[in-house]
């Protein structure tokens, strides 16, 4: 599978997060939006899935869920046509198997995200039934963060416990350090301040994308 590079939303409004949509709508499939409620981290963020009903976008949509109770928002979001994807933290306080399981009954791809201090082994057992892992690269609950290099080793440690699982690294992705992460076992890349803080935000992703499929 080809590296693919997805923006991550953390917004404050509806109006924000839909301009931000709009930025990278002409070069990006998949985008993700960061869910909080002050439950499983401190920081809170935008979470009201009512202004995409009324609206049409292009782009798929994962939700990254930095809540204690992801299933509630899981099914909040149900409505929206472009849902695709829902990823919550193994820190969080729920039978991870049966939510997978939930999610799958409802035709939705379901990933754990795992923070920094949080060992590999906590997702062992549930990567047979993964569709993606999220390694959080920097302590979740607000962007612009620098990478913490020790989270690098866990991208080798899932490659070497599940070699074929989708693998995403959100978290001080940069474009100096993008193609190093995809030829480290990296699929799915996720930049929020990195694209946003570009003037050209969706040229910026068409360029980025096309350099790591390029590479040898």
């Amino acid at each position: 599978m080809p590296p693919k590079i997805i923006p991550a939303i953390l917004t404050e409004s509806a109006d924000e997060l839909l301009a931000r949509i709009r930025l990278v709508e002409p070069a990006a499939r998949e985008i993700q939006i960061d869910i909080l409620d002050g439950t499983l981290v401190a920081s809170t963020g935008w979470n009201d899935p009512e202004p995409l009903r009324r609206i049409k976008i292009r782009p798929s949509i994962e939700l990254h869920l930095m809540v204690n109770d992801p299933a509630s928002y899981i099914q909040s979001w149900r409505a929206i046509k472009n849902f695709k994807r829902a990823v919550w933290h193994v820190e969080a306080p729920v039978d991870h198997a049966r939510l997978i399981a939930g999610c799958h009954k409802q035709k939705l791809q379901a990933g754990l995200a795992i923070s920094p201090e949080t060992p590999v082994a906590a997702l062992v057992p549930f990567l047979r039934k993964l569709d993606t892992v999220l390694i959080l690269g920097v302590h979740p609950g607000w962007s612009g963060q620098k990478l913490i290099p020790a989270t690098l080793k866990k991208i080798d440690a899932l490659k070497h416990l599940a070699p074929k699982l989708p693998i995403g690294f959100d978290g001080g992705v940069e474009n100096r350090n993008a193609r190093s992460l995809t030829k480290r076992g990296v699929t799915y890349l996720y930049m929020g301040s990195g694209i946003f803080k570009q003037p050209h935000p969706a040229g910026f992703i068409k360029h980025l994308q096309s350099k790591l499929v390029q590479q040898p």
